[in-house]
């Protein structure tokens, strides 16, 4: 046992909400009550993370699609009472006096999946805390499962509690900072301001960070680590924090999974179901150290989990490394469009971008009129969203863009058909033959002259002439 004092409220919504996006799924009403903002109680988190995400497993398990689930929490004078009810296919008479019996499964139940043990380490873990699990239950309706937990700590031995460095993060962040470095909120504010209205006029090479956060504490401290190298956005909850990323197009998004205007799992899922967006690299910022929780968030889309209290240079590194990926996105598109073999993955979404825009263009490659609105219209997007998300995965302008597909088309027309530069040139689009030869030597790193001698050639040896008798 590892007993911290901690919130269970927000501990356990924290949990709910990992289960939010099952719930729709299946057309569940899915509830949190409680009448506090926060229950401090004592316990061991990670072990009490699995008591309830094992009850709500199998509330949503048992349950079928247009049920309902609750999640109830209640300060009574010697417990917190948590229940997690269902209105699922309850528990047979015969199960009742077994419910809590390691490995045992009740046949009569709707599903047998598993291996019996998830409600047997429910009543060893309340067990464990000194507490009471218990459960009602009417077959053919549903069930509540209830847990409390007792008021203070002094039912533990004295070696099971220990500091949680985490109850510290908010109130002292702002402390681990250098005296020499530390800035005032407000001098940070003036800074974010005057950043803000410089995007209006200028362009930057640095990347966009999306701050979605509503702790204050949090947010400055994470906009402190990266100010100097990163062009910060900020929100306080997911719905600000969605239109922000679809105005500012971010290279990355930090999110916190709680907030009070829609939940980080929320926003994650918004982010990866709108194609304009979905390429956008999302960090969500959770309490839980759980595999479970993190499992139910790669559901909602997350590329990747920092457990807080967290090491900034944890956070810098995980950063750099999801923007690494973008340049590996980046350097995949350099190379299929200059026809060079490619040796890492990447998602099929950016993959079927990319060929869509390839064949639309080829489609158009005699359409002196074909632009950035006619690939937008065909791609069923604005021009301006087109050209951020073109910018974000390419690198490249959406006019660069287009460009290079006429080249590379070039090429291939240079190697597979019987047209010299100049018909190719024309074929691909390129009313200037002088433009159209810097542009080639610039993409592939020779002329267009030196590319047939080198490409065709070697061709040619790959084939033999069969002559007929």
């Amino acid at each position: 046992m590892k007993v911290h004092k901690f919130d269970l409220i927000k501990f356990s919504r924290e949990i709910f909400i990992s289960f939010t996006h099952e719930a729709k799924l299946n057309h569940i009403v899915y509830t949190f009550i409680t009448s506090k903002e926060e229950v401090f109680v004592f316990g061991d988190r990670e072990k009490l993370e699995m008591v309830l995400f094992n009850l709500l497993s199998n509330a949503f398990k048992f349950t079928p699609s247009n049920g309902c689930i609750t999640v109830e929490i209640n300060v009574l004078e010697n417990l917190v009472v948590t229940q997690v009810s269902d209105t699922g296919s309850g528990v047979s008479n015969q199960a009742r006096s077994k419910i809590f019996d390691r490995y045992y499964q009740d046949n009569t139940r709707h599903s047998t999946t598993g291996f019996g043990i998830g409600l047997f380490l429910v009543k060893k873990i309340i067990d464990a805390h000194h507490g009471v699990v218990d459960f009602q239950s009417d077959l053919g309706k549903g069930s509540k499962f209830t847990f409390g937990l007792l008021h203070g700590s002094t039912h533990f031995e004295p070696e099971e509690i220990i500091e949680d460095k985490s109850m510290l993060l908010s109130s002292k962040v702002l402390d681990v900072w250098d005296d020499h470095q530390a800035l005032e909120v407000e001098q940070l504010a003036n800074i974010q301001e005057e950043v803000d209205v410089q995007t209006l006029d200028i362009t930057t090479e640095k990347k966009a960070i999306l701050l979605v956060e509503d702790d204050d504490d949090i947010r400055i401290y994470i906009r402190k680590i990266f100010i100097d190298s990163y062009l910060i956005f900020e929100a306080l909850d997911g719905t600000e924090g969605l239109a922000l990323a679809e105005t500012h197009m971010p290279d990355i998004i930090i999110t916190d999974v709680i907030m009070s205007g829609g939940s980080g799992l929320d926003l994650c899922a918004n982010i990866k179901n709108t194609p304009e967006l979905s390429h956008i690299p999302v960090i969500i910022l959770t309490s839980s150290s759980s595999s479970e929780i993190k499992l139910k968030g790669i559901e909602h889309g997350a590329d990747d989990f920092i457990t807080k209290p967290f090491e900034k240079d944890i956070l810098i590194a995980r950063v750099a490394n999801l923007l690494k990926s973008r340049t590996k996105l980046q350097q995949y598109f350099f190379n299929e469009i200059t026809l060079k073999s490619v040796d890492f993955k990447i998602s099929n979404e950016y993959k079927l971008f990319l060929e869509r825009c390839i064949s639309i263009t080829e489609r158009h490659l005699d359409d002196s009129d074909f632009n950035i609105k006619t690939l937008a219209d065909e791609l069923a997007t604005s021009p301006s969203v087109l050209y951020r998300k073109i910018k974000a995965i390419s690198g490249k302008t959406t006019i660069e863009f287009i460009r290079y597909i006429r080249l590379r088309k070039a090429a291939q027309l240079l190697i597979d058909s019987e047209y010299n530069i100049s018909q190719t040139a024309i074929h691909c689009g390129f009313t200037d033959i002088k433009y159209f030869r810097e542009q080639f030597t610039k993409l592939f790193g020779m002329r267009p002259s030196d590319y047939v001698k080198k490409y065709k050639a070697n061709l040619s040896l790959k084939h033999r002439v069969i002559r007929k008798s």
